[in-house]
């Protein structure tokens, strides 16, 4: 372990590594990754299996206008939030829009009707 420690403490080590931003397009290739994502939602449109759904429970006020707000800065931050796909000669490409229609949807749950 000293050894490993010794030869980890001698390697260069950059804290911090800039990804470099590509050259701006219509529209990109998609990744490995992104290709058998929608390989898969082909087979099965209805599938949600890489979804991630969450359930918050709030106790007190909300601000619902901030909760919107914050949503909206994060699609405006992260372009893989404003991100399509379509077929451009039987190839799947992604689209980057500029902006995109967000809106959250409330339901108010009675206490009856809510499971832990």
């Amino acid at each position: 372990i000293e050894q490993l420690a010794a030869v980890l403490e001698g390697l260069d080590q950059v804290a911090y590594a800039s990804i470099p931003v590509t050259e701006e397009r219509s529209f990109y290739p998609l990744s490995s990754a992104q290709k058998r994502l929608y390989v898969l939602h082909q087979f099965d449109p209805q599938d949600v299996n890489y979804n991630m759904p969450s359930v918050l429970q709030v106790s007190g006020p909300l601000n619902v206008k901030r909760v919107e707000n914050v949503f909206r800065q994060l699609i405006a931050r992260h372009a893989t939030l404003r991100t399509r796909f379509e077929l451009i000669d039987s190839e799947p490409m992604q689209w980057i829009e500029d902006t995109v229609s967000f809106e959250v949807e409330y339901t108010k749950v009675q206490a009856e009707g809510a499971t832990a």
